[in-house]
């Protein structure tokens, strides 16, 4: 590969091809796209399965099997700039405008000079802020606040999207519209199978929507303009597919540049942002240096790692600015929702008749009507958890039935009843 190659520059005409809508049918022009892409080695395979996806042929294993071919028998032919006289050429792409670091510098210039220029005091920290309360909390560990935003990360298949689903319980307002989620990966079938779970689990309909397809300025363009524009000013905005508010992961500016406008966000409309990115195959690191720097800057990084044996997904807390919350464990319930289970132990969980037995004896031994204290003292011995796991079962335990609440909300006459 020619490191000379400015690999932002081609991210960019590829985006726009898409964007044109050409399609890339033609046997042809599948293979020359490919040879085209070949030349930056394998900085052009995601590239190329962008185009790729353009054809209704398209099929992932097989365009990964002919990328491998061309990159083994590249014969020099064809290169980049093929595809780039394509673009500008014939379909009339505007050429890639480059930031130099000359007209990096001239923009940092003005912005230090307008902020020598402006009334500095007000970014002085002098008297105590209000104390900040948690948007959503597991047990006791606040996992969202305004102004800031937090990082969830998992391996393929580590059912993010049904955590997404349970976290959505969480939230300590009853107005769904309050939450808006972003889909960046899925088509509209499967974001919609995501609402439609968040809808039977809470009963409200959570503002959705899915950006697959969009460049990366489209996607950011789009959220901000559904953050101003939406019935109510959201408090939390999810968004599932960060990686794809940019088309280099590993490139510090770009990364930098995201994070500041993911800052600003979270700012100037007093929300809270969480982040989805997937983890590396190879390792247990979120990919790229927009993983490290969504590590090194959330309020919260939650991983998620399944647990094949156990058919469970276990949620530990990775990083975290407050209290972390205890790891625990959940999977698919049957009627496809998120179903809090014990963690697992040399590959088992703990069977739903056995917590349902427990459960019974707990209340048999604590008594008919029970204080939310002593009900989470009950669960901590006889489940063997800790004070935010406990809080987390009695709250899985009140939405299945087994549980109810007697009383005025809020009042010290609340009682807890066993139902099972």
């Amino acid at each position: 590969m020619d490191t000379k190659i400015d690999i932002n520059k081609i991210g960019y005409y590829v985006d726009e091809y898409v964007n044109k809508g050409v399609s890339c049918d033609e046997y042809k022009e599948y293979t020359d796209h490919c040879f085209e892409l070949g030349s930056l080695g394998e900085a052009g395979r995601p590239l190329f399965h962008k185009i790729a996806r353009t054809s209704p042929k398209y099929h992932d294993q097989d365009t990964d099997k002919k990328f491998t071919e061309i990159l083994r028998n590249h014969n020099g032919k064809r290169k980049i700039g093929s595809f780039i006289r394509l673009c500008t050429d014939v379909l009339n792409i505007p050429k890639y405008q480059s930031s130099s670091s000359k007209s990096s510098f001239k923009e940092w210039e003005t912005t230090s000079t307008e902020i020598k220029s402006s009334d500095w005091k007000s970014l002085q920290v002098v008297n105590e802020p209000p104390e900040e309360i948690p948007l959503l909390s597991i047990g006791f560990a606040p996992i969202a606040t305004a102004g800031n935003y937090s990082h969830i990360i998992g391996k393929k298949k580590s059912r993010k999207s049904l955590f997404l689903t349970w976290l959505i319980t969480q939230y300590k307002s009853d107005q769904a519209a309050d939450i808006i989620l972003f889909d960046t990966e899925q088509g509209t079938r499967h974001v919609w199978k995501v609402m439609d779970r968040i809808r039977r689990m809470t009963g409200k309909v959570v503002g959705t929507f899915y950006l697959r397809g969009k460049s990366p300025l489209e996607r950011r363009t789009i959220i901000e303009a559904v953050v101003r524009e939406y019935v109510t000013r959201p408090k939390i905005v999810i968004i599932d597919g960060i990686r794809d508010l940019l088309s280099n992961i590993n490139d510090p500016d770009q990364v930098s540049e995201l994070l500041t406008w993911l800052e600003k966000l979270t700012l100037d409309n007093s929300l809270h942002v969480i982040n989805v990115l997937h983890m590396n195959k190879t390792d247990n690191n979120a990919r790229g240096h927009l993983g490290s720097e969504l590590l090194n800057k959330s309020e919260i990084t939650i991983e998620l790692e399944r647990d094949e044996k156990a058919d469970c997904t276990i949620v530990k807390c990775e990083s975290s600015r407050d209290i972390p919350f205890e790891s625990f464990a959940f999977r698919h319930s049957i009627d496809g929702l998120p179903e809090i289970v014990d963690m697992p132990t040399a590959g088992k969980v703990l069977p739903e008749e056995e917590k349902k037995a427990r459960v019974k004896f707990m209340f048999n031994d604590l008594g008919g009507a029970v204080k939310y204290a002593d009900l989470v003292d009950g669960i901590k011995s006889n489940f063997g958890v800790g004070v935010n796991k406990a809080k987390i079962l009695l709250a899985d335990f009140n939405r299945s039935g087994w549980i109810v609440k007697n009383g005025i909300e809020r009042s010290k006459d609340v009682v807890y009843k066993c139902m099972v």
